[in-house]
């Protein structure tokens, strides 16, 4: 505040050089006062046109204001006369981020993956453009390359990134990331991540051929570690409710998954789908009834007076 009131008093006094507009402008900046320090720098500039702190000042201002299209105009001459300057690499990508051109960021992240200087936040936001793209593969080999950075954070985010890609059906991409994820030491992987880990590959277990008892015995394993695991209660339940042989088995996990509040919707929808798989609809309405109370949803509601037909068809 008392470099402002400082420098502008100098330019009252006829001192309108670059320097003294730019540091105006950087103090501006400082302060949040974007439009003022977007003036100053343009004033700046005007006078010392060579300068890179001006420019560069000029450039930050105008991603702040979102203004990206003249952000990234003028950090793309930046980057042609500075081409050793990661940082505006990365004012440049964030520009294109904020225009929706994600393709051109992507490029702009390689490229510093090529140099040596992206960051494993840098690559797991190259991963995320690619994921969006549908060009799994890529974000594959992204996210990979971010969890050779080692760490537990990077873990856990990379984690996230396998669970993005299974959710999105990538499940061989995700493979291919839970693989690098299995050989880090115990050291760079948290306790709960390592649930994670197993449950998801206990989800890519169920594409398999033949794949079902690796994902029962990955899963009854996360069970024995958490035993208020619901989730994973819920998936071995549905492992056994596939068997008619199992359908006792998966009745008790359901109902254990049920106890635990947070699972209690889930597990009783999940169980009433399975009995009337099997046709006991009389001993499915109550479940229904019970997880549609706790969780309203228009399908949920659908299904139960569907089922609800049924049952009395038959009565």
């Amino acid at each position: 505040e008392k470099a402002v009131t400082a420098l502008v008093r100098a330019i009252d006094l006829g001192d309108r050089d670059g320097l003294t507009y730019g540091l105006l402008g950087y103090a501006y900046a400082v302060l949040g006062k974007n439009t003022a320090a977007e003036s100053a720098y343009r004033a700046a500039i005007m006078l010392q046109p060579e300068s890179l702190d001006w420019k560069l000042g000029l450039s930050r201002i105008l991603y702040k204001s979102h203004k990206y299209e003249e952000a990234a105009t003028l950090c793309s001459e930046l980057v042609a006369e500075y081409p050793s300057r990661p940082d505006l690499r990365l004012l440049l990508a964030g520009a294109y981020l904020g225009l929706k051109q994600n393709m051109r960021a992507a490029e702009v992240y390689e490229v510093l993956d090529a140099v040596g200087e992206a960051t494993d936040d840098m690559l797991n936001t190259l991963g995320d453009i690619y994921v969006n793209e549908n060009l799994f593969d890529l974000a594959a080999d992204a996210y990979s390359r971010a969890l050779q950075r080692g760490g537990a954070t990077v873990a856990t985010r990379a984690v996230r990134n396998a669970e993005v890609m299974v959710a999105r059906g990538a499940t061989r991409e995700a493979g291919v990331l839970l693989e690098q994820l299995r050989k880090l030491p115990s050291t760079e992987q948290k306790p709960e991540d390592r649930i994670r880990i197993l449950k998801l590959n206990a989800r890519l277990a169920m594409t398999k051929r033949d794949g079902g008892d690796e994902q029962a015995k990955l899963l009854e394993e996360i069970i024995n570690v958490d035993p208020l695991d619901g989730e994973a209660m819920i998936l071995l339940a549905q492992h056994y409710a596939q068997k008619p042989e199992g359908i006792e088995k998966a009745s008790l996990l359901f109902e254990r998954a049920a106890a635990i509040a947070a699972y209690e919707a889930e597990a009783k929808l999940r169980q009433a789908q399975m009995l009337v798989r099997a046709g006991r609809f009389q001993e499915a309405l109550p479940l229904i009834k019970r997880s549609q109370e706790l969780r309203p949803r228009d399908d949920v509601a659908r299904y139960l007076e569907q089922v609800e037909r049924v049952a009395r068809s038959r009565e």
